[in-house]
């Protein structure tokens, strides 16, 4: 049975003969996430994407926090929108696909790309991973060779199970503002593995940890052109 998403939100099971149903709520997500036992394993490989990151879900209206303790994981209820580092949207049926995974003990890289995606569509604003003085900065966007419109694409690592997902990178009034689909001519086109994704999170979420420190940032300026040149496809 495959699940999508329609153009108002719904959550809809397609079954393999073509017949289709609503997906519905199945109790609590938050009570069935506290009742696991977040393995050392899981905990280690979302190590330094987050610290608190909000959670809503928009089927059932629910909202907690993840709060990541370096070698476990926790969920709380309720977001608090002025100290959790990011605030995504989901779907239960996303969570529930986690959940799976966590009681296995592992999160593949097909998830792993999920959560990826999750992290770099859905968070905003000034909470948005890429709003950063490396991204806003004048001096630092000299160093890496700051471009005002690039398309990136971040790369599934099994296309049958979830496709690549593309976005626009546009940089306006000294803000990175990140859009769904490909638009406009990019002055730079970026096609983003899984892994080299969450290695940009882990870099660029330290470097929000640390503030402003210019160090830190001429330090990660490095980093992100030699890992730029990774990613980076001709335009």
């Amino acid at each position: 049975m495959t699940t999508v998403i329609t153009g108002d939100g719904k959550v809809v099971l397609l079954r393999d003969d073509g017949t289709w149903k609503y997906a519905t709520a199945a109790g609590s997500t938050l009570e069935r996430l506290k009742r696991l036992s977040v393995p050392p394993a899981v905990a280690e490989t979302v190590k330094g994407m987050f610290s608190q990151l909000g959670v809503r879900v928009m089927d059932t209206g629910e909202a907690f926090t993840c709060v990541h303790r370096g070698d476990s994981v926790e969920f709380v209820s309720g977001v608090n929108e002025r100290t959790v580092d990011f605030t995504v949207q989901v779907y239960q049926f996303q969570l529930a696909r986690l959940a799976e995974y966590v009681q296995k003990g592992a999160i593949d890289e097909v998830e792993q790309f999920r959560i990826a995606c999750a992290l770099f569509a859905t968070a905003a604003g000034s909470r948005h991973i890429m709003s950063n003085p490396l991204m806003s900065n004048g001096i630092l966007r000299r160093m890496i060779r700051g471009k005002n419109l690039m398309h990136v694409t971040l790369v599934s690592p099994d296309p049958a199970q979830e496709r690549d997902v593309a976005y626009t990178i546009i940089f306006i009034n000294r803000e990175q503002v990140v859009v769904p689909g490909l638009h406009g001519t990019p002055l730079r086109i970026l096609r983003v593995p899984f892994a080299d994704a969450i290695a940009l999170q882990k870099n660029l979420f330290a470097g929000m940890k640390a503030g402003t420190a210019p160090s830190k940032w001429i330090k990660i300026a490095k980093w992100y052109v030699d890992w730029r040149k990774r990613v980076e496809v001709a335009s």
